[in-house]
C-alpha cells in the first residue's frame, strides 16, 4: 500500500522446536468475513512480564500517534507499524 518493501520475519512455532510434527496449543478463532479477512494468525505467550517499553520505542510510537502502554502492547503496535499493518510514519 505504501510502496515500501516487505520485512518477513521468520518464526518456528514453540511446539515444533520442542516437539517436531507435534500441534501447537488450540486456539479457537473465528473469522466472521472471509473475504475482508482471508488470513489471521495468533500467538499464545505466556509468562511474561509488564514492564516499560525503551523510551526510544515509546517516543517512536508516539510520534505515530500512538500511546505507549506496556512492553508487550507497544511491541505489538511496532511490529504492525513495521511490517504494514498499520499505517506507518517511520
Amino acid at each position: 500500500m505504501l510502496g515500501a518493501p516487505l520485512k518477513p520475519y521468520e518464526v518456528t512455532p514453540l511446539a515444533e522446536l520442542e516437539n517436531p510434527g507435534a500441534p501447537g496449543p488450540a486456539i479457537a478463532i473465528e473469522i466472521d468475513d472471509p473475504a475482508k479477512c482471508p488470513r489471521y494468525s495468533a500467538v499464545m505467550m505466556k509468562g511474561l512480564k509488564t514492564q516499560p517499553s525503551p523510551p526510544w520505542m515509546q517516543a517512536r510510537l508516539t510520534h505515530c500517534g500512538m500511546r505507549p502502554i506496556d512492553l508487550i502492547v507497544d511491541l505489538t503496535n511496532y511490529v504492525m507499524l513495521e511490517t504494514g499493518a498499520a499505517d506507518a510514519c517511520f
